[in-house]
């Protein structure tokens, strides 16, 4: 496929973006294409990194540091829609836009269907358009900031900013317990079950995955200090936070 048109018309200068500059995250197996869409970025006003290794995005984006991910389908290592399933599993609420060759909508659907937030062909690609949506997609994900915030009884956690409070103190938490506790304070006062606590973990499909979850509840409930007994198991069930248990 050749390189599509993503340049400003007849070379002229793009015009500053009207919103504050953007932090994105590129990922794609054609460095020719990066680096083009490094420089349009950059010339809307906005810093790109450009990434070749679908493991390395992954790592990247899970960071937090990125307003926006811009994916390809096809990537070494790990496919864009793994990476969005990976992001979502971890409850990364990063929007991701999806360029890519693919046009059938089976591949739109699959996209979809993982958590992108937008799917743009390469080949009905226009830089401009693409800038628009591009910061379409971060002003609604800071539009929905405030919502994303849970609050469970003394527990305060912000899924944007991928912190978690308890009685007003700051909670160190890893990627895997922070995904755990954020699941079950989504769900206060009912019983989450092993098998979608495992999903979220970092490595869900490992043998010993039962355990693993043993691990991060374990390390939850120490973290908490005395409101880690609210972090209850239930028996051949799996786990529930009880906001209203006394500590």
């Amino acid at each position: 496929m050749g390189m599509p048109q993503i340049g400003a018309p007849g070379g002229v200068r793009a015009q500053p973006s009207s919103v504050r500059a953007l932090n994105v995250l590129l990922a794609d197996d054609e460095p020719l294409l990066l680096g083009s869409l490094r420089r349009l970025y950059e010339r809307h006003g906005h810093r790109a990194v450009e990434c070749t290794s679908g493991v390395a995005a992954l790592d990247l984006a899970v960071g937090g540091c990125f307003d926006l991910v811009v994916l390809d389908w096809w990537i070494p290592d790990l496919d864009g829609v793994s990476i969005i399933r990976h992001l979502r599993r971890w409850r990364v609420r990063t929007p991701v836009l999806m360029l890519t060759g693919r046009t059938e909508p089976e591949a739109i659907v699959d996209a979809f269907d993982a958590g992108a937030d937008d799917f743009v062909s390469k080949g009905a690609m226009d830089g401009r358009v693409l800038i628009a949506r591009s910061e379409a997609l971060v002003r609604r994900a800071q539009n929905e900031r405030a919502r994303s915030v849970i609050e469970a009884g003394s527990l305060r956690i912000c899924e944007v900013t991928r912190t978690a409070r308890v009685d007003g103190f700051a909670i160190d938490l890893t990627r895997s317990e922070f995904a755990v506790l954020s699941l079950l304070a989504a769900r206060a006062g009912e019983v989450v079950p092993r098998a979608a606590l495992v999903e979220t973990l970092a490595r869900p499909a490992q043998d010993d995955s039962d355990n693993a979850l043993q691990l991060v509840v374990t390390r939850l409930r120490k973290k908490l200090g005395r409101a880690g007994s609210r972090l209850q198991s239930i028996r051949s069930r799996g786990y529930a936070w009880d906001p209203s248990r006394a500590v």
